[in-house]
């Protein structure tokens, strides 16, 4: 599966985007991703991958940096 809710062990999307495999990194003929937009994805994977239609044109970083968790009372 291309994104795994909540998994990036099993998102095909975030193992392209750390492997060494230049054959298979993406993004294809770019440099790699940065380490803080590698972290954006992440966070976004992490949280359940959530995708706010009406907001197409926010970029994934600004859509992750958004989101605020609330650390469990126990």
């Amino acid at each position: 599966n291309p994104v795994v809710a909540k998994d990036i062990h099993k998102s095909e999307l975030w193992r392209r985007l750390v492997t060494e495999d230049l054959s298979e990194r993406m993004p294809e003929k770019a440099a790699p991703l940065t380490n803080e937009q590698l972290a954006a994805v992440r966070k976004w994977i992490e949280a359940g991958a959530p995708v706010d239609l009406a907001d197409r044109q926010r970029s994934i970083s600004a859509i992750a940096a958004a989101r605020v968790v609330a650390a469990p009372e126990h």
